[in-house]
């Protein structure tokens, strides 16, 4: 078993001094054994191990070397090179989204399943999926026609009835601690869901006005304070920020100067409370919600291997050691 603290050494893809004024970054690429310099999702699993999902291969570092994983004839392989999402599943497995279909990785046998096997056991369609989430041993899977189902590695699969969304696409879901969820809708609209009652205990709809037509996805970060960061992959929206205490919406944006690009990929949280913002050729965004929301932003600098890669940020991932991984196109 890989050992976590292994991974402390500054061996990192991203990561900061915090004693220094500079944010800096040192880079993992093809030259060091990545598949592809494309990263398009990043997860450390419960072993200490880093994962990231590139356009060309599934792959895991220790710390020192990468193994990766690609699609072949063989039993267990997994079904397609194109990674697009990588999240915790039951039984310490991943639940590893390609551009092909979804598949389930096990660590003890390293192989994969199609998920649709795993799916259909539990009496749940393997088409539309929208959001995936992990309460303590639950695992929560939402579908874009407003389906919520919770399920456990025992196989018991129970479908939440949520109170007047019959026809509410879900978006997204996201755990706050292991009693909530946070629910997303494609429409802006925010719920939390006590899941110990089965029932919702917030509702906020400021941001539907903000959204316009129907978008293609829409994403939600919840950050240590429990405020909301809403925002639209792909497309020019920016970010919707949602107060927890006041429950209202403030837009973040260039019109408004918060950002230097509206396209926002990923956001995380750095253990100084500064959101990080990956943007799309904007490189990243640092937002200071607690000091007027001033913001600075990080992009590359020819020649100055200590800034960023690339400037057009895919994916961001704080790990359990509060390092910063950033996955960017062309560069990793």
């Amino acid at each position: 078993m890989l050992m976590k603290n292994l991974l402390l050494p500054l061996l990192l893809l991203v990561s900061y001094a915090y004693a220094q004024p500079s944010y800096q970054f040192s880079s993992l690429d093809v030259n060091n054994g990545l598949s592809n310099n494309q990263v398009n999702s990043i997860y450390k699993d419960a072993r200490g191990f880093m994962w990231f999902g590139t356009m060309s291969g599934l792959n895991r570092y220790d710390g020192y070397t990468f193994k990766t994983f690609r699609h072949s004839a063989e039993p267990g392989a997994i079904n397609d090179d194109y990674i697009t999402g990588i999240y915790p599943a039951p039984d310490n497995q991943l639940f590893i989204r390609t551009r092909n279909g979804d598949n389930f990785y096990n660590p003890v046998t390293e192989q994969f399943s199609d998920a649709t096997v795993w799916l259909k056991k539990r009496g749940l369609s393997e088409y539309g999926i929208t959001g995936l989430a992990q309460t303590g041993n639950h695992w929560w899977i939402a579908y874009g026609d407003a389906r919520l189902y919770k399920t456990d590695s025992t196989g018991r699969t129970t479908s939440i009835l949520l109170p007047d969304r019959a026809n509410a696409a879900i978006a997204d879901l996201q755990s706050e601690g292991e009693n909530q969820l946070v629910i997303l809708y494609l429409n802006g609209d925010v719920e939390k869901l006590d899941i110990t009652r089965n029932k919702i205990i917030y509702r906020n709809t400021a941001i539907r006005k903000y959204i316009g037509k129907t978008p293609l996805a829409l994403r939600i970060f919840i950050d240590d304070a429990k405020d909301m960061w809403v925002y639209m992959p792909g497309s020019d929206f920016g970010v919707a920020y949602l107060s927890r205490t006041d429950g209202k919406v403030k837009m973040l944006s260039s019109k408004t100067g918060a950002l230097n690009n509206d396209i926002v990929n990923s956001i995380v949280e750095d253990d100084k409370h500064i959101i990080w913002i990956g943007t799309d050729h904007g490189g990243i965004n640092l937002i200071d919600k607690n000091n007027n929301f001033k913001s600075r932003f990080l992009l590359n600098k020819e020649g100055d291997l200590k800034t960023l890669a690339e400037n057009a940020v895919y994916a961001l991932y704080k790990d359990n050691f509060g390092i910063i991984w950033c996955g960017t196109y062309k560069e990793a």
